[in-house]
């Protein structure tokens, strides 16, 4: 097999439709033109291990109307999953769920910044969609991976509120439909 490398970010449909898992190449990251957001296709056998490696996994989203997209997440730990102890999976924002829309990859989650409209508007202008047409939107792996989170939904665009005195919390956040004057 033809050596592949490619950055997670320009992941394509059909490279998900390929190869369900992919690896991050960690152990490449000296190689040039390859860093941390280097993957390989990862043919290990079904139910993946999340032990063996550190990997994201193709997905099916469908939205609040029904309609379906792929994309990928990474799974975490089931052991990993407890709500308000340090060092624990938040779900959905830690399976970083993305969206593949052509050559776009749809985030969800904004770190400590709350979206801007207009960030709100142009994805839902790459979807065509309105608000309530897209959120919430449904998640789970495509791939079987041994006792892990690998589902969610997802409320609204994702981002810390960082402004609770003891407890970083992810909000979720909703636009409205925004109507433009003409």
């Amino acid at each position: 097999m033809k050596k592949i490398r490619i950055q997670d970010y320009n992941l394509t449909f059909t490279d998900l439709m390929k190869y369900p898992a992919w690896k991050y190449a960690l152990d490449e990251e000296g190689v040039e033109g390859q860093d941390e957001r280097t993957v390989r296709p990862y043919l290990a056998p079904i139910p993946l291990d999340l032990n063996k490696a550190y990997f994201l996994v193709r997905a099916s989203f469908f939205l609040a109307d029904g309609t379906s997209y792929k994309g990928y997440i990474k799974p975490k730990a089931v052991d990993r999953v407890d709500v308000g102890n340090f060092g624990s999976v938040i779900v959905p924002y830690d399976l970083s769920p993305i969206i593949v829309l052509g050559k776009d990859h749809i985030h969800f989650q904004y770190g400590p910044e709350k979206p801007d409209p207009e960030e709100m508007q142009r994805v839902y202008s790459l979807f065509s969609k309105k608000s309530h047409e897209v959120f919430p939107i449904k998640f789970s792996s495509d791939v079987e991976v041994l006792d892990s989170v690998h589902e969610g939904k997802l409320d609204g665009f994702m981002y810390f509120d960082q402004d609770l005195s003891e407890f970083v919390q992810v909000m979720a956040l909703r636009s409205i439909d925004i109507k433009y004057a003409k």
